[in-house]
């Protein structure tokens, strides 16, 4: 999906060609993606509050025989996300130094800058490769980011512009399905999240039905993947424009891209709204 779209910007920087249409498109993209992502990290953060509480319901602590276990800790520290939460942020992060990278092949970046953003691709591989506790689908993502691990051998190491391109279109299939597997992962993270909460009503003696705040803490979670979702089409829709005009002069093709990208950013800003006002 990206290799056409990496291999028309590496032509137009290698070859000196005139026309720059190219690379404005994927600047469009870029600028949208970056919109996407930060609102991504907006709802990851509301993520994160509701899988640590949703932690704590299900494994209260018991001052008497409660002990503690490493493993536990990103679940008590609100400074670092709990599991299954940093593994999306790392996916979102992932796209957007891919995205970073080939853009570099376009604005004039020298081999060796490049080839260090190889190593933050590579770190970000390393980290989701050694990352423990998530929920299994959390854990599929985690896989697909850590394909990325090898991006840190040798990265440094890169002499030429080509090199660079070469290597990082080597791995256009991994963000193919880092993208992928982030979506692919919503249900069932809503599931595992949600079931916490539900076990507390389903195991209550007493029968009882699901009361105000926990219907809405539901609905909210409901929402945050939602938005996600929406999002994560969006992105792979502009970059499906993209790749697919890359190669290409037509107006036709440069208007697409540049439609989808406006409909990337027009997406974030409404997540973003709708997170602040609370909206269903």
């Amino acid at each position: 999906m990206l290799r056409a779209l990496g291999l028309a910007l590496a032509l137009v920087v290698l070859t000196g060609c005139a026309s720059t249409r190219g690379v404005a498109e994927f600047a469009a993209y870029r600028a949208a993606y970056a919109e996407a992502q930060s609102t991504g990290e907006a709802i990851l953060d509301r993520l994160a509050v509701a899988e640590r509480a949703l932690h704590a319901r299900a494994n209260p602590f018991d001052p008497a025989f409660g002990a503690f276990a490493p493993d536990e800790a990103p679940y008590l520290v609100e400074a670092v996300d709990p599991p299954s939460t940093a593994a999306f942020r790392r996916a979102i992060r992932a796209v957007g130094a891919y995205t970073d990278a080939l853009a570099a092949l376009s604005n004039g970046e020298t081999a060796e800058a490049m080839a260090g953003r190889l190593g933050r691709l590579g770190a970000l591989g390393i980290e989701a490769a050694g990352a423990v506790g998530a929920t299994p689908p959390a854990a599929a993502v985690n896989a697909a980011v850590g394909a990325l691990a090898p991006f840190a051998e040798g990265g440094l190491a890169l002499a030429a512009r080509a090199q660079f391109r070469d290597r990082l279109l080597e791995n256009a299939d991994a963000m193919a399905a880092i993208l992928s597997q982030t979506r692919d992962a919503t249900a069932p993270i809503f599931a595992a999240l949600a079931q916490k909460l539900r076990d507390d009503v389903f195991a209550d003696p007493s029968g009882r039905e699901f009361s105000p705040a926990e219907i809405d803490e539901l609905r909210s979670l409901r929402r945050l993947m939602a938005h996600w979702v929406v999002l994560l089409d969006a992105s792979r829709a502009a970059l499906a424009s993209a790749a697919a005009a890359a190669g290409s002069t037509d107006a036709v093709g440069v208007a697409g891209v540049l439609a989808a990208s406006e409909t990337l950013a027009v997406t974030a800003r409404g997540a973003r709204r709708a997170l602040a006002g609370g909206a269903p």
